[in-house]
């Protein structure tokens, strides 16, 4: 806007000052994907506050939506460390706004306990729902008031599972639930072995295997940290320790990518020196 100096103008998106005193904005600080439009006005209105005689600028933000929204990212190159060699590096995000979600879970319990609703009745009665997800404050609202319980996958240890107990309870003395009701079940990535030294190998298997090169910054003990990962004896006190904080059941998927079963042997050793353990 031309014509009035800097002091004369006024943002109305609280964006702050650089130096106290001054008007001037430091607009880098704001993304432009947040951006949605950008409002120049050059007179005042009734609806605005009489601080900016030579006008004003309205930068209104993105608002988030409840349509599904896919990203897609994609970084390739090469760097001459270590003889050269190809660096590459893909991404994805696919989500959708907790309105459908929140909406959905409503008329889906409605239907499964309306005697009048059209179709079968349950089997189960009540039908068990199930909310998985990282464990945010939306989601366990939901699952308090809707859900049987929540389920956290793929990789959580238990100390950062312990910390979810106080939100959980929150969640359910917001929505008047005893906590006691409210299960929790966690599935976990598992690399198991007769002995610790096996395990590691099967860990190295996978790393090298692994689509993209995507954990080769991994480590065993990063790795074991919130895994089902090791001897027969390291992953039954993985389990107790779970236990103690509630977790009524444990998925195991043995490898390191979702429900892969590409050593069979991390099954049997499962079933033959954990499973007898821990019932």
């Amino acid at each position: 806007m031309r014509g009035s100096c800097t002091e004369h103008k006024s943002l109305t998106r609280g964006v702050p000052s650089p130096e106290s005193g001054v008007r001037q904005i430091k607009l880098d600080t704001l993304a432009s994907d947040l951006v949605e439009s950008i409002e120049i006005n050059k007179t005042l209105q009734a609806n605005m506050d009489a601080d900016g005689i030579g006008g004003s600028v309205n930068i209104r933000t993105k608002t988030a939506g409840e349509q599904p929204v896919v990203m897609l990212s994609a970084l390739g190159g090469i760097t001459p460390i270590i003889g050269g060699r190809d660096v590459s590096q893909t991404g994805g995000t696919i989500g959708q706004r907790f309105g459908v979600l929140e909406r959905t879970l409503h008329e889906l319990t409605r239907s499964l306990t309306d005697p009048g609703s059209p179709g079968p009745s349950p089997v189960q009665e009540p039908l068990p729902i199930w909310l998985g997800g990282k464990g945010g404050p939306r989601l366990l609202r939901l699952a308090a008031r809707d859900a049987a319980g929540w389920n956290v996958v793929w990789r959580v240890s238990p100390e950062e599972h312990a910390g979810r107990v106080a939100d959980v309870a929150a969640a359910c003395g917001r929505e008047g639930r005893d906590p006691a009701t409210f299960r929790r079940t966690v599935g976990l990535y598992g690399m198991i072995g007769l002995t610790e030294d096996d395990a590691r190998a099967r860990f190295e298997r996978a790393r090298a295997s692994f689509p993209g090169q995507a954990m080769r910054d991994e480590t065993w003990e990063t790795w074991r940290a919130d895994t089902l990962s090791g001897s027969p004896q390291q992953v039954v006190d993985r389990v107790r320790a779970f236990e103690a904080l509630g977790v009524e059941e444990l998925i195991l998927s043995p490898w390191a990518l979702p429900f892969a079963v590409l050593e069979p042997e991390i099954v049997e050793v499962f079933a033959e020196h954990v499973m007898p353990t821990c019932r």
